[in-house]
């Protein structure tokens, strides 16, 4: 019977609700009581706790590899393959070595993988060591190609490698290389055939000059009306795209997200939204995210409202002469659960009259407010608003460090219906970091909040994340708590 208790423990794992009740439950454990697979997983969450490791790990597991791949990483992950879980490589691999690991530790449990091979000295035979690859993963279902440098080219014979395993992925992401005559056609007509299969699901364009026109080549034309007539296309990215410049034609009915140009300068685009794109707006029945720019230029307008009435998520990106009609048209979106308004640079009038309509957004439990230039008054504002989120995002706010000691306790307040909180800013000295989680210690008796990295962030070393630890401020697998990323 005690030989059954470690195998009785792994089934248990498969079935716990969250990543925080699955470490919690590995913490808790003895380790002579976790089978091999287990044992792996428990070092893999020890590893995931320094903030600034770029390993996530999710339920139902998965492991999401952010930084550059490391043996010992990726060993143990082969260790809980008895686990089945899905592994999800957003590094960018650009050396034949960061491929070798996928082949001997990775293949049979890769679900995501994101190739750069642009500048870097990347020998071209590695091509078809990369396609082979690729190509022996059983679960594979997203590529990501992605750029090193403005300037690259990318060679025929790394695109045609590549393309090799589009008709075996449901997910494509591709961002802007410079492509040769031979290689715009290539791509196209790779594309064209991948959205008229049946499990094409996701597509992402991003900085791509196909150079065709879509009134005079017929390839042009059927790609774009095979974006339209896919019976299976459900999320779809398109941003500096020439070929989509003025929108989207039509878009299929199944599609559940949307993003056009949604950080495009109000230069790059037409003043109003164009009538095929409010049309095919209109067309896309299962349509619930939403990211365009030019929304703000239609959010009021009747005829959209259609369309907009039907939106769980929505990112705008609004010129600052736009953003009263965005406030405006706000209302319409009642049935939104996050709101993206990132880099809208909302200026303190603006943030008052946003705080008093969302009690309109009943439904709002996601409020990203990045980039925005919040000063000390605005999150004094916004904090005291003890808005009913779950998340809110003010990273990359101007506050200076002593200011924001001073928000701390108003801080704390709000966070007592969240779980997550980002209020990362460019605080670069120990000193500044230590101020502030000083008096995040003395405001946190309850322990209802922990401190972690915001992700991304260089500027949390070694000594802040050792104050962390011994102020009390590192996660506490045994309560619900607040992650405010700092």
């Amino acid at each position: 019977m005690a030989s059954a208790v470690p195998h009785v423990l792994e089934t248990l794992a498969c079935f716990l609700p969250s990543y925080d009740a699955l470490a919690a439950f590995l913490h808790a454990l003895p380790r002579d009581l976790l089978t091999p697979s287990m044992q792996a997983l428990s070092s893999l969450v020890e590893l995931a706790l320094p903030p600034t490791l770029a390993l996530v790990i999710e339920v139902p597991l998965a492991f999401e590899l952010h930084g550059r791949l490391s043996r010992d990483v990726c060993a143990l992950i082969q260790a809980t393959l008895p686990l089945a879980p899905r592994v999800h490589v957003r590094y960018a691999i650009y050396e034949r070595c960061d491929v070798e690991l996928l082949e001997q530790y990775l293949c049979d449990a890769l679900v995501e993988v994101t190739i750069k091979c642009s500048w870097h000295p990347m020998v071209l035979d590695d091509a078809f060591f990369v396609r082979d690859t690729l190509l022996a993963c059983p679960l594979l279902e997203r590529l990501r190609i992605v750029r090193g440098h403005s300037s690259a080219l990318l060679d025929p014979l790394w695109l045609n490698a590549l393309l090799s395993v589009l008709p075996h992925v449901r997910h494509f992401h591709f961002r802007g290389y410079r492509l040769t005559n031979v290689s715009h056609t290539a791509l196209a007509s790779a594309l064209l055939a991948w959205l008229e299969a049946p499990h094409s699901a996701s597509l992402a364009l991003r900085d791509v000059a196909f150079d065709l026109d879509r009134q005079t080549s017929p390839l042009a034309s059927a790609l774009v009306a095979a974006i339209g007539t896919s019976t299976s296309l459900q999320s779809l990215r398109l941003r500096d795209v020439d070929l989509f410049k003025y929108g989207v034609p039509h878009l299929p009915p199944q599609l559940v997200h949307l993003e056009w140009d949604k950080y495009a300068a109000p230069s790059a685009f037409p003043p109003t939204l164009p009538r095929p794109m409010v049309r095919a707006l209109l067309e896309a029945a299962q349509l619930r995210s939403l990211g365009c720019a030019q929304l703000t230029s239609a959010i009021d307008r009747d005829m959209l409202r259609p369309a907009l009435a039907r939106l769980t998520h929505a990112s705008i990106f609004a010129p600052q002469q736009n953003i009263p009609r965005l406030l405006r048209g706000l209302v319409h979106l009642h049935r939104l659960e996050r709101l993206d308004l990132k880099r809208n640079e909302l200026t303190t009038t603006q943030l008052e009259a946003f705080l008093r309509l969302l009690p309109d957004l009943r439904h709002l439990r996601h409020l990203n407010l990045a980039e925005n230039s919040l000063e000390m008054t605005d999150l004094q504002r916004l904090f005291a608003a003890r808005l009913p989120l779950a998340t809110l995002n003010v990273a990359y706010h101007p506050c200076a460090w002593d200011q924001f000691v001073h928000l701390v306790p108003t801080l704390v307040e709000a966070m007592q219906t969240m779980t997550c909180v980002d209020v990362f800013s460019q605080w670069w000295r120990h000193e500044h970091h230590a101020k502030i989680l000083h008096a995040l210690a003395k405001a946190n008796g309850d322990g209802a909040f922990y401190v972690a990295a915001h992700r991304g962030s260089a500027s949390m070393d070694a000594k802040t994340q050792n104050l962390i630890a011994s102020l009390g401020l590192g996660r506490q697998w045994h309560k619900p708590q607040c992650a405010l990323l700092f």
